[in-house]
């Protein structure tokens, strides 16, 4: 499910939420924020990951995050309609899309230093495009905002 290169069996544990790992994926649930967390810690990535909310609001992938998930970069898809890349206390970024409850969409991230890039749904080109130089460093993760999501092909490369 979630994986750099060929081989990463880093641990994941959950910082809000309830999860479970069904056959393929990883599933979550939570009214507000909740995040599951690897162990693993990146700078510089590219991550990226396929999603889908099944009920509610918000699914999407974290980076550069705590290990109890109280900082962090999260970019996510919304049911309202939004690409959005966020950190506590902030929307940095927004792109509207049309997002289907249930539908499966893929998310690519780059970040670089500040600069923070982000590909929908297998896009050519970035929708958002910001600089924000607030986290350097931290875990890798996913996320679910007043939502059941699932979470597939999670990659850190």
């Amino acid at each position: 499910m979630v994986r750099a290169g060929r081989r990463w069996a880093a641990r994941w544990h959950p910082a809000g939420g309830e999860w479970t790992v069904p056959t393929g994926g990883l599933r979550g649930r939570r009214m507000d924020n909740g995040f599951r967390l690897s162990d693993r810690m990146a700078a510089d990535l590219v991550y990226t990951g396929e999603l889908r909310v099944l009920a509610g609001r918000a699914a999407g992938l974290t980076f550069r995050a705590t290990a109890d998930g109280s900082a962090h970069y999260t970019v996510n898809v919304d049911t309202d309609g939004l690409v959005k890349l966020w950190r506590p206390g902030r929307d940095i970024a927004v792109h509207p899309v049309t997002i289907v409850p249930g539908s499966m969409y893929r998310l690519r991230v780059v970040a670089t230093g500040p600069r923070i890039q982000v590909w929908f749904d297998g896009g050519t080109i970035p929708v958002i495009d910001a600089t924000d130089g607030t986290y350097p460093a931290g875990r890798v993760g996913v996320n679910v905002f007043d939502s059941v999501a699932e979470f597939q092909d999670v990659m850190l490369s």
